[in-house]
């Protein structure tokens, strides 16, 4: 964890904030992306209390997203 804060030049909490909370990734891409396992990025989300999206959660997500584009 440190040598991802270091070599990313901030704090773990503030990159899953960003990933997870504000881009949506998917906690697979961001372990795919910081080159860690999965169950890693889990732990941390649930050690710095994230909430975590259910699967359903995002598959509605993108339901909408795809309503809207129909509309515009």
């Amino acid at each position: 964890m440190k040598y991802l804060e270091l070599q990313r030049g901030e704090c773990i909490e503030d990159i899953l904030h960003k990933m997870y909370v504000e881009e949506g990734m998917s906690i697979r891409d961001i372990a795919s992306e910081l080159d860690v396992h999965y169950h890693t990025v889990n732990s941390w989300l649930k050690q710095i209390n994230i909430d975590m999206r259910l699967p359903h959660e995002k598959l509605l997500e993108l339901v909408e997203i795809k309503k809207l584009l129909k509309e515009s």
